[in-house]
């Protein structure tokens, strides 16, 4: 790195700011957003399925609930 000369800031491709710093950024931003989606499927699944007395669709929103909380046990960050 060559030393600063002036009164000029020192500019570099590090200091140029990037994504907001919070929960959802980073390289499992796309396993989060999945996980969630299946947990909320699984929620409107189990309710579609309580409301009609269709255990199928109860069957199926337990399987989504089971993928998601795997998903969950083996991609935590």
């Amino acid at each position: 790195m060559r030393p600063r000369h002036g009164n000029r800031p020192h500019t570099s491709r590090r200091s140029v700011p990037g994504p907001p710093d919070n929960r959802l950024s980073g390289p499992d931003h796309g396993m989060r957003r999945i996980e969630y989606a299946l947990f909320l499927a699984a929620a409107l699944l189990g309710t579609a399925g309580a409301l009609s007395d269709a255990l199928w669709l109860l069957g199926i929103a337990a399987w989504v609930l089971i993928v998601a909380g795997l998903i969950e046990m083996i991609y935590r960050p």
